[in-house]
């Protein structure tokens, strides 16, 4: 069954970006979105994005097994704040490929994936189609969407790693051409 679920995310110019608190905690719950449609708009003369979700209950076989983040409080640490030195840099290829991504489609990022997602994703590095569908907040149409692109991304990030981390003496692992 399909529901709808509609958005106002206004413009905040002391922070000089658009409120997505709303629509990411929404994201971060058992849903997945089937299709969507956005809109500029203005309300009361501010810029703002009207945005309609259609989606569905995560199916309990879509149901992660480790729980996702919740969505950080202003005075809380971010997603990525909360990682280690060396899990920052596939945060950020992973964060670079959404952003690639959603210019591409000309669509926002966390269409794609929310930054709690991408967390959890660096944090398990799922190897399989099986494992990422472990990983919290992904549902079965992201996987089948994004997955083998996700999962090209942690592989050649993952490949890199070890050819920069081989020990002295030893020849670093190459990684496959592509």
């Amino acid at each position: 069954m399909s529901f709808f679920k509609s958005f106002i995310i206004k413009y905040l110019p002391e922070r000089n970006c658009f409120d997505e608190t709303p629509i990411n905690q929404f994201l971060a719950s058992s849903v997945e979105v089937l299709d969507y449609q956005m809109h500029f708009c203005r309300v009361d003369a501010t810029p703002a994005w009207a945005v309609l979700l259609v989606y569905q209950q995560a199916k309990a076989a879509d149901i992660p097994v480790a729980q996702p983040a919740r969505s950080p409080r202003k005075d809380e640490a971010k997603p990525e704040n909360m990682l280690s030195e060396e899990e920052k840099p596939l945060y950020n290829a992973l964060k670079q490929w959404r952003a690639e991504r959603a210019k591409r489609e000309n669509t926002p990022p966390y269409v794609y994936f929310l930054n709690q997602q991408l967390t959890a994703l660096v944090r398990a590095k799922p190897k399989t189609m099986a494992e990422l569908k472990r990983v919290a907040g992904i549902g079965a149409a992201k996987i089948e969407k994004y997955g083998r692109e996700v999962l090209d991304v942690i592989k050649k990030f993952t490949a890199e790693e070890k050819t920069v981390t081989a020990p002295a003496g030893e020849e670093a692992p190459h990684a496959p051409e592509s």
